[in-house]
């Protein structure tokens, strides 16, 4: 039963209240007609509930603190009822949204597209999994460098540069010291891999998440995957396409590029939502904030650095 709060100041609302309310119908349908109407008298709120005077009353008396009579005597909401209405009404929308029937193709998005989009399961396998993490790590890593060498893949934050290079053998000056292309390579995709992770932990700080577990570092390495494949996918399965269905090459490998780019962000999502807490739409509000700012990086250092990015 609901307790009015000791510290009048205080609008805490204590869980076991709310939980009370939302378990019972006709206290939650007292707080929602007092919120949508601005108070009621007696004999409205019982024509509303449609129940006895004394149950009416006995309700009436377990929501002391949250339900008060004003000057004409009229049942209103306090302060912390008013807080207690925006919940209960928010949560009713959110079951209501639950409960309602859903299209077919919403049901195909929940049952099959959503575990590819966001594969939770993934990255809450490698949660405080040393030796899982470790090995998705040591794997994704090892192919990365594969590419690196067979698929020119060269990563600077989220974007691929589109650069082809004559050999190997090529070196890079870097001002101070020069190094072959695919050391190069490595050392960009390095520095953009604990780059991000080193922003997406900094944000979340900045919110008040400060959870740390280091397999996050390998799980954000694994999110990189998608866009990772585009390297390999651009001389195998785009040309396929591009001519199985007669269409520009450039086209299709834009279309098939931010779609792995996207992929890479939702599983970045993932990612960040189980290793600090975060409800998904907060974590892909972050993450596509740090691709905005992934972005505005590489116009600045294409324009600033021509020949090594």
């Amino acid at each position: 039963m609901p307790r009015e709060n000791s510290r009048a100041s205080s609008y805490e609302i204590n869980p076991d209240d709310l939980y009370d309310v939302l378990g019972n119908q006709n206290r939650r349908t007292i707080i929602l007609f007092l919120g949508q109407h601005n108070g009621a008298s007696f004999s409205e709120l019982r024509k509303a509930l449609k129940i006895s005077v004394g149950n009416l009353y006995y309700n009436l008396d377990a929501l002391q603190g949250y339900v008060e009579k004003d000057a004409n005597k009229r049942y209103v909401l306090t302060e912390r009822g008013k807080i207690l209405y925006n919940i209960i009404k928010e949560e009713s929308r959110r079951i209501e949204h639950t409960l309602r029937p859903k299209s077919k193709l919403y049901r195909f998005y929940q049952n099959h597209l959503r575990k590819i989009i966001f594969p939770e399961a993934i990255f809450i396998s490698m949660y405080k999994d040393e030796r899982l993490a470790s090995i998705a790590m040591l794997i994704t890593f090892s192919m990365a460098i594969v590419l690196v060498n067979l698929g020119n893949l060269d990563l600077t934050l989220f974007e691929l540069s589109k650069k082809y290079y004559q050999s190997p053998a090529e070196l890079v000056n870097l001002g101070v010291v020069s190094l072959p292309r695919p050391l190069w390579l490595v050392v960009k995709l390095l520095v953009s891999w604990l780059g991000i992770t080193a922003l997406l932990d900094l944000i979340c700080r900045l919110l008040g998440h400060r959870e740390w577990e280091w397999e996050m570092l390998s799980a954000t390495l694994v999110a990189f995957l998608p866009i990772f494949s585009f390297s390999l996918l651009e001389n195998t399965l785009i040309p396929v396409i591009a001519a199985a269905f007669s269409v520009d090459y450039l086209l299709v490998s834009y279309i098939i590029y931010r779609t792995l780019q996207v992929l890479t962000l939702t599983y970045l999502a993932s990612t960040i939502s189980i290793f600090k807490h975060l409800p998904l739409d907060r974590a892909l509000l972050i993450v596509f904030a740090l691709f905005y700012i992934s972005y505005v990086t590489n116009l600045v250092l294409r324009r600033a650095f021509p020949l090594i990015f």
